[in-house]
């Protein structure tokens, strides 16, 4: 199952990714809901990147995974 994460690939869950500038962003902080606030649906992707982080050239980005509701 580890593998199908790390591939945003699991039919049972829905993926999302979110990016900040490097070394500004907070990587704990979960995607938002419709209102704009943050959604504690989301779990982090600890299969993904660096145990569900990664950081690039300018940004940084988490990976977070939540099982389908429908």
């Amino acid at each position: 199952m580890a593998d199908l994460h790390a591939r945003f690939a699991h039919p049972d869950f829905e993926y999302r990714t979110t990016e900040g500038a490097r070394k500004r962003f907070d990587t704990t902080v979960p995607p938002v809901d419709a209102n704009g606030d943050p959604d504690p649906t989301w779990e982090v992707n600890a299969d993904a990147g660096q145990d569900g982080w990664e950081r690039f050239a300018r940004t940084e980005k988490a990976y977070w995974r939540r099982r389908r509701t429908t």
